[in-house]
Order: structure tokens, then sequence, then C-alpha cells
């Protein structure tokens, strides 16, 4: 039996036991023999590396139908594509993730429904058992894309939402706004888990509460917020304006109380989630670390190969999976420097409120 036919996926992280609910994407630490899983049910590998993430995101292409003020990927529909990975050499890094024991991949970019070569991707990550996770803009969205999304049994779709209709419009075009809310409908319409994810910028409240009140409408579950960082075109002072809401207890706190009154079940970054059940994957990234986990159990792959802690640090490069295999990259002198780095400035500081040390990988990788 293959991997993707099993519910439970077991394999070792350094610190323990990891069990992986393929069916909700929940991560269990430590904990078998406490409920009934059986052997019938239940897979891993003598592959499967301890030292391996437990996701990893992958962008095929910085590639956009948008162009959005906030990018922290620069991507366009003017990108330069011609030192991207080729399909052929995304599946064989796909084959060591699944071999390695990497649970799951998110997929974002650029936008993912531009990329050519996606559905037959998708339809072999699937193949090879990975749980994937899909970003979207929602533009391209159609009856046609849900149901190809639905066939190749997409863990789940997260539709990108800013704030309200006018300050989603100011960063992402005008008409953006409506097209992603309708892109939702076709999705549930078609059997698609959709959860909307917005990327809080400098709606006031009133904004916010209309925003929820219309992704309720749309009979979703979950919401899932995350913080704008200043990276990319954020970063650049015409776009300084988006930055409203601190990242503190207070706001998760406030959006809390903001799910809750339209009946939606919140998700938050994990430096923002006061309580477990709250964080994305339910501990998927977070284990026993105070960081979001970049670079020591989740890990970046962009569309030309480099293996990197985060979308959101360029500068910081492991290796290249052109040259490498991934798990060289993951587990070289770069990496290990990230993690003296990251593990000794706690409370976020290692990655996006000041870099640790300023040291730049590239010269090692």
């Amino acid at each position: 039996m293959y991997r993707r036919d099993k519910r439970w996926l077991y394999r070792q992280e350094q610190d323990g036991k990891i069990f992986y609910d393929a069916d909700n994407r929940k991560v269990y630490r430590d904990v078998a023999g406490k409920w009934p899983i059986t052997s019938q049910d239940l897979f891993s590998l003598s592959t499967f590396d301890y030292r391996a993430p437990l996701k990893v995101y992958f962008d095929f292409t910085y590639l956009c139908n948008l162009e959005c003020r906030h990018c922290i990927t620069n991507s366009s529909p003017r990108v330069d594509r011609q030192n991207e990975l080729s399909s052929e050499q995304i599946v064989s890094v796909m084959n060591e993730l699944a071999r390695i024991g990497v649970l799951e991949i998110g997929v974002g970019g650029g936008e993912p429904l531009c990329y050519p070569d996606i559905f037959p991707i998708l339809d072999h990550a699937r193949e090879v058992g990975l749980n994937v996770v899909l970003t979207t803009n929602g533009l391209l969205v159609s009856t046609k894309i849900a149901q190809r999304l639905k066939e190749v049994q997409v863990s789940e779709v997260r539709v990108s939402f800013d704030g309200s209709q006018a300050v989603h419009d100011n960063i992402r075009g005008a008409g953006t706004y409506l097209k992603a809310l309708k892109s939702i409908g076709v999705l549930l319409h078609n059997g698609v888990k959709t959860v909307p994810r917005i990327t809080l910028c400098n709606d006031d409240k009133p904004g916010l509460d209309l925003l929820f009140k219309e992704l309720a409408a749309t009979s979703v579950s979950r919401v899932k917020v995350c913080l704008l960082e200043a990276r990319g075109r954020a970063a650049l002072k015409e776009n300084q304006e988006l930055f409203r809401y601190p990242r503190n207890t207070a706001t998760a706190e406030y959006l809390v109380e903001l799910a809750q009154k339209h009946g939606l079940e919140l998700k938050l970054p994990d430096d923002m989630a006061f309580v477990t059940e709250l964080a994305d994957g339910q501990d998927l990234r977070r284990g026993k670390h105070r960081t979001c986990g970049a670079g020591l159990v989740t890990a970046y792959i962009s569309p030309y190969g480099h293996v990197q802690p985060c979308s959101a640090l360029p500068k910081w490069v492991f290796g290249n999976v052109r040259s490498d295999s991934f798990m060289s990259a993951w587990t070289g002198q770069g990496a290990n420097k990230w993690r003296q780095c990251a593990c000794s400035n706690c409370a976020w500081k290692a990655c996006t409120h000041q870099d640790p040390s300023g040291y730049d990988l590239k010269s090692e990788a």
C-alpha cells in the first residue's frame, strides 16, 4: 500500500516522535498508544530522516497575474523565468522530499495557477503521498480549475485577502476583491477545502469586521491571518502605510474576538498563537522552538532551486537542488550556521524583526 493511502504517518524528529494525521494535517508528538492507530493505517519508511523538515514551502514560479504592492517575492507578470527549475527537476525534488519524510508542501509563488505544468506536478505530489496546501489569489479559479484541484486531492486551498474591498483593491487592483470572494464559492461548491488567508494590512476595525462578515457569508468555516512583513515590495518606502497592526497579543486577541463574532475558526502565525490550538497545523511548525520553525522544521525552495529557511529571507541560502540533494543543503554548513543564530536569538529576532548576524550564506552555498 502507498503512503497516499494511509491516514497516519510516523517518523522521528530530532527531539522525539511524530505522528501526522494526513486527513486533517495535525501533528502529534510522543503519543503512540494513547489512542488506537492500527498498523494497517500507519505508514513509515526506513528512509525517513529525523533531520528532515516537517513542511517545505515550494514555489515553482514567481510569475503572477498581479503585481501586489506588498509581495515579498516581487512576483509579477513580467518576471524572468529563464532560470526556473524544470518540471522534471521539481518532480525529482518531490521524490526526495517524500522519501525523507516531509509531511506536506505549501505551494505559492507567484500565482501557482499561472504555472503551465501545475496539475501534472500536483498529481505527482499526491502520488508520492505529499499533502499539498496551495495558495492562490483566486482570479484564475473557474469550475474546471476547482474540479481539477478536487481531483488531485489538494489538502487545502488558501485564497488571499488583504482587508476589506477598498484595501484589497488598493493593493491588488480594482475588482480583485470580488473575484477572490467569488472564487471561494466556486471552490466550496466543487468540494475543495478552502481557507481565506488574510495578510493583515492597514484596514481599520470596521473594515476588518466587514471582511470577516463577508467571508463568513461564503460558508467557509476557518480563516488564517498573517501579519505583513517588511520584505520585497512591502519594504519600499511608499508602502509603509500598509503596516498598521503590531505583532502582539492584543492584536491576536482582537482577531480571535472578531472570528468568534462571525462564527469562524481562526488560525494565526505561530508567534501570535498564544495557545497551540490557534497555530496552523496545530503545532506543525513550532514544536518546542519559540520561533516559526523556519530553517528548523520548515524549509523553503525557490523557483530557482535555492534552499532557504523562508521565502522572506532571500539572503540566507543553504544550497541549491540543481547541484546538491535537498538534504545535503538542509544539513550543510550554511543551514547549521542559521540554526545557531535562530536558536540563540529567540522571540523571532532570528528572521523578520532583525537578522541575527548579517551573515550572508550565499558566499558559502
